[in-house]
């Protein structure tokens, strides 16, 4: 038969590796759950990025447009002054 002392040492023991396999387990589902998030996190990112780039294009491209009937006009009223 095992002591008191004996008996309280097997438990605790019993305990740490309960905790710790509960502990494996918790990090496993974790890791799981951020691994999906990441992916969604990064195809949303992705798709955001994508239409920001179509419209900072387009409006670039406006800009280039307001800019050219700038110059246009500038040169027909320098034509003018002369």
């Amino acid at each position: 038969m095992l002591g008191l002392k004996e008996l309280l040492i097997d438990i605790l023991v019993r305990m740490q590796i309960w905790l710790l396999v509960n502990i494996a387990k918790i990090l496993i589902t974790l890791k799981k759950v951020n691994d999906k998030m990441d992916k969604k996190k990064l195809k949303s990112i992705s798709s955001e990025l994508k239409k920001a780039s179509a419209m900072h294009k387009a409006q670039a491209s406006k800009i280039d447009k307001i800019i050219k009937s700038m110059e246009t006009k500038k040169k027909s009223i320098r034509k003018t002054k002369k």
